[in-house]
């Protein structure tokens, strides 16, 4: 279960997703604090005591502008930090055995920073009240759901696939939908996605289309020119894109070898030639 986050959190989010919206607030405080704290008294008691208020409240409007200019900044740069180090964080994810181990909430934030890679604009709403939708990915103009299961060995049911649909529906979506595991789908759950539109993404897949954009690069050796000396394989046994491993012991110690990103469910390997 993720921590609910305070509301200083939730306006330093807001801030960095959103930073022209603390300028602009920013402009308009200090403009409305000019004008009341410029404003002329006019003659008589009462015209300068008002005179006075509003004096007092435009240099409070000016405090007010400088504080959101400075927690918009705060804001962006604590967003870019995060973002930054997010992006370290899944990038050491190099296998499907990686990713399973990360929690519900960090696989939902790294399916959302998969999408962005592949060109979307990624809102993880995922949580105890997400109504079925983890992800929500813009791209055209269009919006489309996402949900994601995290699972080792469990596959996805038809009954799992229906819900889904049911609530990408609840939300009147006519465009396609995904969802993604690291486990699998049953065929009828198969089926269902199929016929109604839901591309599913299962653990063999994302790992082909995380190492196709490369976002989880296998690593891969390479000449003293830099050049990439083989390209990725695909797994023989399971279909899942496979990585470059270096034995620890044995007749081929600290020799290389492609080996399944998706072990140690499959353990499958291919001899590596240089």
């Amino acid at each position: 279960m993720s921590r609910r986050k305070s509301e200083f959190e939730e306006i330093l989010e807001g801030s960095f997703k959103y930073p022209i919206i603390g300028v602009i607030i920013s402009i308009i405080f200090a403009g409305i604090g000019f004008y009341l704290s410029n404003k002329s008294a006019t003659p008589g008691t009462a015209a300068a005591m008002t005179s006075g208020v509003f004096q007092m409240f435009g240099k409070f409007l000016y405090m007010l502008a400088g504080l959101t200019l400075f927690f918009s900044a705060l804001g962006y740069v604590v967003g870019a930090i995060k973002k930054k180090n997010k992006s370290k964080f899944f990038a050491q994810k190099q296998t499907l055995f990686d990713i399973k181990r990360l929690t519900w909430r960090e696989f939902e934030e790294f399916v959302g920073h998969f999408f962005e890679k592949m060109g979307y604009r990624a809102e993880v709403t995922g949580g105890l009240n997400d109504e079925g939708i983890d992800i929500v990915v813009y791209k055209d103009g269009k919006a489309h759901f996402v949900q994601c299961k995290k699972y080792s060995e469990r596959q996805v049911t038809l009954s799992m696939m229906r819900d889904f649909y049911g609530a990408m529906a609840a939300k009147g979506s006519r465009e396609k939908g995904f969802f993604i595991t690291t486990g699998d789908v049953t065929l009828e759950a198969g089926k269902f996605a199929e016929e109604n539109s839901i591309e599913v993404i299962n653990g063999s897949r994302l790992m082909a289309y995380l190492n196709t954009i490369g976002f989880s690069s296998p690593q891969i050796p390479k000449s003293k020119s830099g050049a990439v000396k083989q390209t990725p394989k695909v797994c023989p046994e399971c279909g899942a894109a496979m990585v470059v491993r270096v034995a620890r012991k044995g007749a081929h110690e600290n020799k290389p070898f492609w080996g399944c990103s998706n072990y140690p469910k499959c353990r499958a390997i291919v001899p590596y030639t240089e």
